[in-house]
């Protein structure tokens, strides 16, 4: 694990549950000018760079790999669990990793066959198909030919809120008429088009109002 010193200064409360109060340890700076040196000694030479070897600031012991750092010992990643473990450009390796595991089950849910909705696909800025025994997921330039060809009626609307707008805008104007949205926030379409909002923040408080009476 590679860390350069900066001249400014952070205080750390507590280290491995101890409190430290006037505590400080050097923050960590861009290393631009090591560039070189690491790529050179590490990625091709297989030689670690000491000089740049994060110090723990008790022992003063330098530290070669993340999960050493005592800070880091009894975390577990959950969102970054494949950072430096899978290929960034390679989506395979993600759904090898378990990736989309989630938006698949969705998608198979056999519920939806129940009563009468036939979900064909997923939607996302993927930029290949991925595919994995059940239905499939697509990237998103793919979504006007596949509206176009399955003569798609009903869009549903997932994820996060910033682009919810962004979608259902590109659903409308790919042809769907009717729309099933679980993101909390109003989305404006024409009379034309059909919307069913579902808000599961008010199931719930609708739950727990019934609880308590």
């Amino acid at each position: 694990m590679y860390y350069k010193p900066a001249k400014k200064q952070v205080n750390i409360d507590a280290i491995n549950g101890k409190v430290y109060p006037k505590m400080t340890v050097d923050m960590v700076a861009p290393i631009v000018e090591d560039v070189e040196e690491i790529f050179e000694k590490d990625i091709i030479g297989g030689e670690i760079v000491e000089r740049l070897l994060y110090v723990e600031p008790l022992t003063g012991e330098k530290v070669a790999k993340q999960e050493n750092i005592n800070f880091y010992k009894k975390q577990r990643r959950i969102a970054l669990h494949g950072c430096g473990v899978i290929n960034p450009e390679d989506i395979n390796e993600a759904m090898g990793d378990g990736a989309f595991k989630g938006l698949k089950r969705a998608l198979d849910y056999d519920g939806f066959d129940a009563a009468g909705l036939n979900v064909v696909a997923g939607f996302d800025d993927l930029g290949n198909r991925i595919s994995d025994g059940g239905k499939n997921i697509y990237s998103i330039d793919y979504l006007g030919q596949f509206c176009q060809d399955k003569q798609i009626q009903v869009g549903i609307i997932t994820g996060p809120t910033e682009y919810a707008q962004t979608f259902c805008d590109r659903l409308i104007t790919c042809g769907i008429k009717a729309i099933w949205n679980f993101v909390p926030i109003h989305l404006d379409v024409p009379e034309n088009v059909i919307i069913q909002n579902e808000n599961l923040s008010v199931s719930l408080m609708t739950l727990l109002m019934k609880l308590e009476k």
